[in-house]
């Protein structure tokens, strides 16, 4: 009988090293992971598996942040999503501290920076969050599908100069995140919509033929979409209203706000609070805009549509006078703040778009680097060319975050916590101390 239970004792250990063993075998091996969320928050939307099942390139997605940083958990956990629905995106975590070239490589400033690469492509992802990480994926599967046609033959800015009012120093950084920049002429180049393309107006300073103005159009009606930056001369805000009826305030934006910040002069629109649009959806930080102009929507054509996204703050207003001495607003036109300066005008019976900002200097070699200018130039690129794809939807507020207790369950609970859990305490103690005593 002895013999017999020491042999049992020995099949079960046996048997529970041989179950031990299993399970650490296929744990090494096999992940199963279950979201018991209500409403499925740690589960990757449908648009994120649509564009994850499209990445064909190895992709990292790199955190770039001290060893001790928290991000550096958190970016893998969030990895770890992608990673399980595509094996061909991995992250990766750069120890800046340790080697501060590897940041400065990839234009990073500061810790905490979370940068999505594919191939020889990489997109700044604008947070460690589903949402930005998507949306950087998704730039990056489109990759050379995305072009920038910016028209020229007006005197407008060059895509490409090295002076201090064109776009060279953007341009380059829109070819490294996968852009094509080119240049495109309306009298002499057919516009064909397509997708990935964005056609950049550029403050131009001679006027469009009436068949430029006919081409424009057509491309518009057939889908195209178009950015149109504009320094406020009265040309283009004729031009502009000719073809979809948003008019120009008179005067140019300034802001009690550019003081504070320590400006030259007060003629800056400032932007420090963004709507809740598909280009500004989670932006943060000052941009910068000098002498922009304000639109108003107040006589649309028929059928357009339009939507603000940019606004200066509630201490500018519309300046019509000279910039100079002591300056505020009258009433001789001018309006107080905020005015919008930034608009995107949809049309009922097209396919395409006109966004038309009142600033063209902001994303110019010489203010490019301002605040989050270029953040902001690259969000307005990205959101823009892929107008005709669906941007990723936010995520619905968890319906579990919050408890809502009534007064009679409030004093329940805090008589359970701060009374009768205290005093059970209290009590063991006690007795625990009564039976050490004899």
């Amino acid at each position: 009988m002895n013999l017999t239970a020491k042999l049992d004792n020995l099949v079960f250990h046996v048997l529970l090293g041989a179950c031990l063993v299993a399970v650490t075998v296929f744990g090494s091996r096999y992940a199963l992971s279950l979201d018991l969320t209500r409403d499925a928050r740690n589960s990757l939307n449908a648009h994120s598996l649509s564009v994850i099942s499209a990445v064909d390139t190895p992709t990292e997605i790199a955190v770039y942040a001290g060893r001790g940083s928290s991000l550096v958990q958190a970016g893998r956990d969030l990895s770890e999503r992608y990673t399980r629905e595509n094996p061909l995106i991995q992250f990766t975590h750069i120890d800046i501290d340790r080697d501060p070239s590897l940041a400065r490589s990839v234009d990073i400033r500061g810790q905490g920076a979370v940068v999505v690469q594919m191939g020889d492509a990489r997109q700044h992802s604008q947070s460690l969050s589903e949402r930005a990480v998507t949306g950087a994926l998704e730039a990056l599967v489109l990759g050379q599908a995305r072009r920038a046609l910016f028209v020229s033959g007006h005197g407008e800015r060059s895509a490409t100069g090295a002076a201090n009012h064109h776009y060279g120093e953007f341009s380059h950084r829109l070819q490294q995140r996968g852009y094509t920049i080119a240049d495109t002429n309306l009298q002499i180049d057919s516009l064909t919509p397509i997708a990935g393309d964005l056609l950049v107006i550029a403050s131009p300073q001679r006027a469009f033929e009436t068949a430029e103005l006919a081409t424009l159009s057509a491309y518009i009606n057939d889908g195209g979409h178009v950015l149109w930056l504009t320094d406020g001369d009265l040309l283009n805000a004729d031009t502009i209203a000719q073809l979809t009826g948003l008019t120009r305030l008179p005067g140019v934006i300034v802001d009690a706000a550019s003081e504070s910040l320590g400006l030259p002069r007060p003629d800056f629109a400032v932007v420090n609070e963004y709507s809740s649009h598909p280009i500004t959806d989670g932006m943060d930080g000052i941009a910068l805009f000098p002498r922009a102009v304000a639109f108003a929507a107040d006589s649309l054509q028929e059928g357009w549509q339009a939507t603000p996204w940019l606004s200066s703050t509630a201490r500018s207003w519309n300046e019509s006078g000279d910039i100079a001495g002591h300056i505020a607003p009258d009433a001789s036109g001018e309006m107080a703040g905020p005015l919008a300066f930034a608009w995107t005008l949809t049309h009922a019976h097209t396919r395409g778009s006109v966004s038309v900002i009142g600033d063209g200097d902001f994303l110019a070699n010489s203010w490019l680097g301002n605040g989050v200018n270029l953040a902001l130039g690259e969000r307005i690129f990205d959101t823009l060319s892929r107008a005709t794809s669906a941007a990723p939807p936010p995520r619905a507020a968890a319906v579990d975050r919050t408890v809502t207790l009534s007064r009679a369950q409030g004093l329940a609970l805090g008589t359970a916590l701060f009374g009768l859990l205290p005093l059970a305490l209290a009590m063991a103690t006690f007795c625990c101390w009564r039976r050490q005593a004899h």
